[in-house]
């Protein structure tokens, strides 16, 4: 049992946390819930074909030198990529052994999610991260608030019902925190590489290639 003064700070501490918190975690939960019907969308083009990493990190060095792209993805057949960026002279699809523009680049819904879901669209990727954190520590504080007592208030309706869904709850948050500390990766599977800044009329950090490629 904790002492009255503690568990009433705790409570102010959750309360005050998650309401701080509510607009940035429902973006981040609306763009996760749009980033999960990629895999469907993907699904229905076929198998990818597989593509030399050396060839496509020579084609991405030459074609965005810059490193200006902020998504990669290639063509199942193998033979073009497609990059993302705020840019327009950079975005779009390319042949792979010619190196040439073959398509512009148009709205990609499934990019600006990504963007929203990581950075919320103003690089702001460490924000989102602390965010994670944080909601890990609202999901324990209010474990230790202790049993919920069932009233029919709104207060008791959160408590209840906060417990109830606790395992979904928890699920975001806990399993954001462990990407981010990249715990549960498989063995030998790299670090997220430094980034690297570049001075586009403003101070700007690019993922490396090798970090786009595998987010896609």
């Amino acid at each position: 049992m904790l002492p009255k003064n503690l568990k009433r700070s705790l409570a102010i501490a959750h309360r005050w946390a998650a309401l701080a918190l509510a607009p940035i975690v429902l973006l981040i939960l609306l763009s996760g819930a749009i980033l999960a019907f990629k895999p469907i969308v993907a699904s229905t083009a076929g198998p990818a074909a597989s593509a030399n990493p050396s060839t496509v990190a020579a084609a991405l060095e030459a074609i965005d030198p810059a490193r200006r792209a902020t998504a990669l993805s290639v063509a199942s057949d193998g033979q073009a990529i497609t990059l993302k960026a705020d840019d327009p002279a950079v975005a779009g699809t390319y042949d792979l052994a010619t190196r040439t523009l073959t398509e512009r680049g148009g709205f990609d819904v499934f990019a600006f999610a990504l963007d929203l879901h990581k950075n919320l669209l103003i690089g702001a990727g460490f924000i989102v991260e602390i965010a994670t954190y944080v909601m890990v520590g609202i999901l324990v504080i209010g474990l230790l608030l202790g049993w919920p007592k069932l009233r029919n208030t709104l207060m008791g309706w959160h408590n209840g019902l906060g417990w109830l869904a606790l395992p979904l709850v928890a699920l975001t948050p806990v399993t954001g925190a462990m990407m981010a500390l990249n715990i549960g990766a498989p063995p030998g599977w790299p670090k997220p590489p430094p980034r690297r800044c570049v001075r586009l009329g403003r101070p700007w950090c690019a993922p490396h290639w090798r970090r786009l490629i595998r987010l896609n």
